[in-house]
């Protein structure tokens, strides 16, 4: 990155950035699993494919009148991978061969489903970030989204927020070669620190926006990295395989009473009264949040070169 001014109005000048609005959206809900409806019959359907995108292209304009390079993964509400759930029929059977279970036609059908949307899908976007984009950081953006018990989508408490970093591997995920292969992938391209640092940052402007309350994990599925109890590591295949500082975004939980009704209230501009309290729409809220805390990191940095070539 270029030398600037602290006050210049383009703090992110000389960055590209990579931005992957997380999921699916359009008629690949449903191979997605990322979308349910909740409330009466005119309520809007919750799709999360749909919603980072919104984010993606918000941020894209705010982070380039910034002076950054952005690039998404994804334009539309269309797969990235060329692969689809009947060409992983075969592999999906061997996987399950290969773990010792039957495979039924159902098993496969499911295990088919979740190589697309979990595996190919993401493993595609690695390939462009890696082998095309060649980001200095990638922003992999989601919404949360509290479990439901009996499979059916209901309303549940709290909302909240929190950044993934990579880590926190588990003994089964450890006995794979390619999750080992690249876990030491990563830990070679040394890029923990900055992640952290980044993650650190962001996370603080994020909440201050969004003012969610901390997520926390129990210490196996996830575990705190230091005492800023927005940030955890876990093991994710998007932070595994994008070989670039990744900041890994879960804020608001989708079955969040509030949240429902104002994804319900869309992209709308300016203020409007939520809960008694101003807010923009969400959308612009997520964005801003992020935004403000790239700016603030960068800016932070740049002060710091200039201020160690004047010592």
């Amino acid at each position: 990155m270029p030398d600037l001014p602290p006050n210049s109005t383009r703090p992110l000048e000389g960055l590209r950035i990579a931005i992957d609005p997380g999921h699916i959206g359009g008629k690949w809900v449903t191979w997605d699993d990322r979308h349910f409806k909740l409330g009466g019959p005119d309520s809007l359907e919750v799709r999360e494919g749909e919603m980072t995108l919104m984010v993606a292209k918000i941020l894209r304009r705010d982070l380039t009148l910034l002076g950054a390079e952005v690039f998404l993964t994804r334009e539309t509400n269309h797969p990235v991978t060329k692969e689809r759930v009947e060409t992983l029929q075969e592999e999906a059977k061997a996987y399950l061969i290969k773990r010792g279970q039957v495979p039924s036609a159902g098993l496969i059908a499911s295990t088919a489903k979740a190589m697309f949307a979990i595996s190919a899908e993401i493993r595609a976007r690695g390939e462009l970030i890696n082998n095309t984009i060649r980001p200095d950081l990638a922003l992999c953006l989601h919404f949360d989204a509290s479990p439901w018990p009996g499979g059916r989508p209901v309303f549940r408490s709290p909302n909240h927020l929190h950044l993934i970093l990579n880590g926190c591997y588990s003994e089964s995920e450890m006995e794979e070669d390619d999750t080992r292969f690249e876990m030491v992938l990563r830990i070679l391209q040394r890029l923990y620190h900055e992640e952290l640092r980044l993650s650190d940052t962001v996370s603080k402007t994020l909440q201050h926006e969004t003012r969610l309350p901390a997520f926390g994990y129990d210490g196996t599925s996830g575990m705190s990295v230091n005492d800023n109890d927005l940030v955890w590591a876990r093991n994710l295949l998007a932070n595994r395989v994008f070989f670039c500082p990744v900041l890994f975004f879960e804020p608001f939980c989708m079955n969040h009473q509030e949240t429902h009704a104002r994804v319900q209230e869309g992209p709308y501009p300016g203020l409007r009264e939520i809960n008694g309290v101003y807010r923009k729409n969400l959308y612009q809220e997520y964005a801003d949040g992020v935004t403000a805390g790239l700016v603030r990191y960068y800016r932070e940095q740049r002060q710091k070169k200039v201020s160690s070539a004047h010592e």
